[in-house]
């Protein structure tokens, strides 16, 4: 009988044993997975996603009387300004204007200003299929996909003559 009440208490034992055992894993088992939560809520805040770049093509004319047209295709973050394209893809020389809050194009690629003939900014309107005269400064015009943007050397009655870009 002794045989009988050993066993019989050793099994409550065993019984109780394991339910601490699991008890621990699970307890181990959530700190771990909090623990997790936690690391990657950390991260999150210490290295947040950063948004993609939306990149747009960008078709620049650049139009001296008496030379052929220099059409430059150009890919750039959405949203960037004219003044910024223009100035990051060719040699520009400009005054700053703070009342006005934009720069005016003196130069482009070494070709200066002169009282007759100076840079003029032009927008393709694909909606008339012509171009209009800029009405505010390069630094207040956005970029998005497929912007056409001439740079005529010339005066206000000049308008751009070529309309579409060579082939790429």
């Amino acid at each position: 009988m002794q045989s009988s009440s050993a066993k019989g208490a050793s099994a409550p034992r065993s019984k109780l044993r394991l339910r601490r055992t699991a008890a621990q894993v699970a307890s181990l088992t959530l700190a771990f997975v909090v623990l997790g939560f936690a690391v990657m809520g950390v991260r999150a805040v210490l290295f947040p996603a950063t948004p993609a770049l939306t990149v747009v093509s960008v078709q620049f004319l650049v139009e001296v009387p008496d030379s052929a047209p220099d059409w430059t295709i150009v890919a750039v973050p959405a949203g960037t300004d004219v003044w910024r394209a223009t100035s990051v893809t060719y040699e520009v020389e400009a005054d700053w204007y703070a009342e006005f809050g934009s720069h005016l194009v003196r130069s482009i690629d070494g070709l200066h200003d002169t009282p007759e003939l100076y840079w003029t900014l032009w927008l393709w309107n694909a909606d008339d299929e012509a171009w209009d005269h800029a009405q505010v400064g390069a630094d207040h015009l956005t970029l998005d996909a497929d912007t056409r943007i001439a740079w005529l050397y010339g005066t206000l009655d000049a308008i751009p003559s070529h309309l579409e870009p060579p082939l790429e």
